[in-house]
């Protein structure tokens, strides 16, 4: 029984460092898609922007002075630089930091449980699509600002509209753009009462990766890693059960006697 139970824990040790060879793996993939995603993601909030202050609301853009339309762009851009910035600082944010990549971790002969990096991997696309959410509210915020959205319609109506899913409520329009219907009690206090329309943007990570081929390439290759992560994950889990199985009947014989 003894020699059962070190042949299945050495065969959890070989999961664990198969763990970390597939996590390893998975932090090269997500840095080259992170690479490929800032850009095409800052070029899209612009593209989305741009059509917000042409097609949705011209004649509010054109209401605009030569200078305050050039400061709106310019904060735009500002606003795209540093969303990239933090976008792309994922990796290495603290609470993100993946045992077995750091330099000198990669030299040692690291071994992780695969949940560990399966929560990793969790808890970085959670903040790609954070940084998404964040992205489009201070974007409605400076088009609100520059007098391009409603100034009436209050904050909170801005963010609901960013965070909804399609639905019935929303109608088709260009990538990244959310067009819903609020309740307006008149057109100079959107607050509630007759059905009016509201042109918002709403950054979509299958909208950005759709019209990006590269990122199509690495989104392949991250599901193909994080298959063979689950894979694992339910392998462990299974020597982990013949594990605690043979030390309960190991430790039920050693206490066990018959009775004279």
């Amino acid at each position: 029984m003894v020699g059962a139970i070190e042949r299945i824990e050495r065969e959890i040790n070989e999961l664990e460092a198969k763990a970390a060879d597939i996590a390893r793996e998975l932090h090269r993939v997500y840095e080259g898609y992170l690479q490929a995603f800032a850009p095409a993601m800052e070029r899209q909030f612009i593209l989305a922007a741009y059509h917000l202050c042409t097609q949705g609301y011209p004649d509010d853009f054109l209401e605009l002075s030569l200078s305050q339309r050039q400061q709106l762009q310019s904060n735009l851009r500002q606003l795209g630089r540093r969303s990239t910035e933090k976008l792309l600082g994922l990796l290495s944010s603290g609470r993100l930091l993946l045992p077995g990549t750091t330099e000198e971790e990669k030299t040692e002969n690291n071994a992780i449980a695969p949940e560990v990096a399966i929560a990793w991997q969790e808890a970085l696309e959670t903040g790609i699509d954070d940084r998404l959410q964040t992205l489009s509210q201070q974007t409605n915020q400076l088009l609100q600002e520059a007098s391009i959205l409603p100034e009436q319609l209050p904050p909170a109506v801005l963010e609901v509209a960013t965070q909804a899913d399609p639905g019935s409520e929303s109608i088709a329009g260009p990538p990244n753009v959310l067009t819903v219907t609020i309740q307006a009690r008149d057109p100079e206090d959107l607050s509630e009462g007759e059905v009016t329309q509201l042109m918002a943007v709403r950054l979509r990570r299958s909208e950005i990766e759709f019209a990006n081929a590269s990122l199509h390439t690495w989104r392949t290759q991250v599901r193909q890693q994080s298959h063979k992560l689950a894979q694992l994950q339910r392998e462990y889990d299974r020597k982990l059960r013949l594990r605690a199985v043979a030390q309960a009947e190991a430790a039920w014989r050693s206490t066990w006697f018959e009775e004279q």
